[in-house]
C-alpha cells in the first residue's frame, strides 16, 4: 500500500483548493490502495477540517504563521520530516508556493508532484519564473485542464486531471426561479459584474431571484452594488454553508462571473445536479467544462451585457433550461469518483 501527503496552506478556510483537497484525499484513503496524510500548513494542533474527512485521512496541523519568509524554511523541515516518519511514496503541492517548496523534500525513493489549482496567467511574472526553474526539479505536474496544460510544456511529465466530484442522483428544480453563484467575494470571481448583468435583465424577469453564496473582504462593495441598483428585495449574499447541495438543489441556473479561474469547480458540480450554466469564458477551466448552446452558455470574458442576455434567454424558457439540464447531468460523469480515481492511480502507477 503507498502513502500520499498532500500540502496546502489551511484546511480549515473552505475555499475551493480545500474542498478539492478533501475530495481528493477523500477519494484515495476510501479506495482502501493507498495511506493519505493532509498536511495543513496554517492550522492549529487544535482546528479541525472544514469539510470532513474520511477516518483514514490522518491530518497534520502544522501551526505555522508565516510571519516572515523564513518560515517557509521550517514548513520544508516539517514536510520532510513527515515523509520520512510515514514513509510517504507522493508527496503532492496545491499552490505556486507550495509546489516550489518541495525541491527542498529530498528523501530516497519520494516522488514530488505540483498540483496547480490556478492558472497560469493568475500569478506574477516572478512566480512564473521560479516555477519554470522549480517544477523542473520535481517528479510530475498537475493541471486541472487541457488549456492550461500548454503554458507547461517545459516539463516532460504532465498529466490532466480534472477535480472529482460527488456522483448525485437528485437532480435542481429548474423551475425554481434563482440565479445561483457561489465563490469568494473577491475581484476574482467577478461578482460585481454579475450583479450588474442580473440588474440589466431585473425588469424583464422580475420573478428571478440572485443568490451569492460566499464571504470575503468585497461583500461592502456588493452591498453597496445591489442598494444603488434597487435589488434589495431580490438578490442575497448567502454566508458560506457546508449544505451548499441544497443551494444547488433549490435554483434553476448556475451562473460563474469569474475574470479567471483554474478550473471551476463549481460549474462541474452545478452540472452535476443538473443545471445549465452561463459562465464567461475566462481562463482557464469553463471552456473545459461547458459546451456552448449544449449545456449552458460560455460568454465573452467580462462581457456583461451578453452575459445578462444569456441568463434573460434561460429565465425565459423552461423548455431549454430542462434540455440543457439533462445535457449537464449526462456530461457530468466525467468527473465522477470513480473516473478521477482512474487518473490519479494510473499517474502513481506510472512511477
Amino acid at each position: 500500500m503507498k502513502t500520499v501527503s498532500i500540502v496546502l496552506f489551511n484546511i480549515t478556510d473552505g475555499h475551493g483548493t480545500d474542498r478539492a483537497v478533501s475530495q481528493l484525499a477523500n477519494l484515495l484513503a476510501a479506495s482502501g490502495d493507498y495511506h493519505v496524510n493532509v498536511l495543513s500548513c496554517l492550522s492549529r494542533p487544535e482546528d479541525r477540517s472544514y469539510f470532513e474527512l474520511h477516518p483514514a485521512v490522518t491530518l497534520y496541523n502544522l501551526g505555522f504563521t508565516l510571519k516572515t519568509k523564513l518560515d517557509y524554511f521550517g514548513i520544508i523541515h516539517r514536510i520532510a520530516q513527515i515523509c520520512r516518519q510515514t514513509q510517504t511514496n507522493f508527496v503532492l503541492g496545491t499552490t505556486h508556493a507550495l509546489n516550489s517548496i518541495l525541491i527542498g523534500v529530498r528523501m530516497r525513493l519520494l516522488k514530488r508532484i505540483a498540483c496547480e489549482h490556478m492558472n497560469y496567467d493568475a500569478a506574477p511574472l516572478y512566480s512564473r519564473a521560479i516555477r519554470r526553474i522549480a517544477y523542473a526539479k520535481l517528479d510530475a505536474l498537475v493541471l486541472l485542464t487541457e488549456s492550461d496544460r500548454a503554458h507547461y510544456r517545459f516539463h516532460p511529465k504532465t498529466f490532466v486531471i480534472p477535480n472529482a466530484i460527488p456522483t448525485q442522483t437528485a437532480g435542481a428544480n429548474l423551475k425554481t426561479p434563482v440565479f445561483l453563484a457561489i465563490g469568494r467575494y473577491t475581484e476574482q470571481k467577478g461578482f460585481d459584474l454579475l450583479i450588474e448583468a442580473f440588474a440589466k435583465l431585473h425588469p424583464a424577469a422580475p420573478q428571478w431571484q440572485l443568490r451569492i453564496v460566499g464571504s470575503g473582504e468585497d461583500e461592502p462593495k456588493y452591498r453597496s452594488l445591489i442598494q444603488k441598483y434597487g435589488l434589495e428585495a431580490a438578490v442575497t449574499l448567502v454566508p458560506p454553508t457546508k449544505q451548499i447541495a441544497e443551494e444547488y438543489l433549490h435554483a434553476g441556473i448556475y451562473v460563474l462571473s469569474s475574470r479567471w479561474e483554474g478550473f471551476g469547480l463549481v460549474l462541474a458540480e452545478a452540472k452535476s445536479f443538473g443545471l445549465p450554466s452561463v459562465a464567461f469564458n475566462c481562463k482557464e477551466g469553463p471552456a473545459d467544462i461547458l459546451h456552448d448552446g449544449i449545456d449552458g452558455y460560455l460568454v465573452p470574458p467580462n462581457d456583461v451585457n451578453a452575459l445578462a442576455n444569456r441568463m434573460a434567454q434561460l429565465a425565459n424558457d423552461e423548455t431549454l433550461r430542462i434540455q440543457m439540464g439533462m445535457a449537464a447531468k449526462q456530461d457530468a460523469v466525467r468527473y465522477a469518483p470513480e473516473t478521477i480515481f482512474q487518473k490519479w492511480d494510473a499517474l502513481f502507477r506510472n512511477f
